[in-house]
């Protein structure tokens, strides 16, 4: 019998590691100019970054493409 292909689960959260690497950044640069600007989740050691908090991060901080490196 085939098996059915699972469904792919749509992710909320990320932990700290992927929502660095989904933003396109290191660890070192998240912890330190990232992270202190969001909600995050945190229960028992596990901690959790909401993907709401990721894209509303990136644009509160977007600048206008002709702005970039000046």
């Amino acid at each position: 019998m085939a098996k059915k292909p699972e469904a792919t689960i749509p992710r909320f959260a990320l932990t700290p590691t992927e929502a660095a690497a989904s933003i396109g950044c290191g660890e070192d640069f998240f912890t330190a100019y990232v992270r202190p600007d969001l909600k995050i989740v945190r229960k028992g050691r596990k901690v959790l970054v909401p993907c709401a908090e990721l894209e509303r991060w990136l644009r509160e901080n977007a600048e206008p493409a002709g702005q970039v490196g000046r």
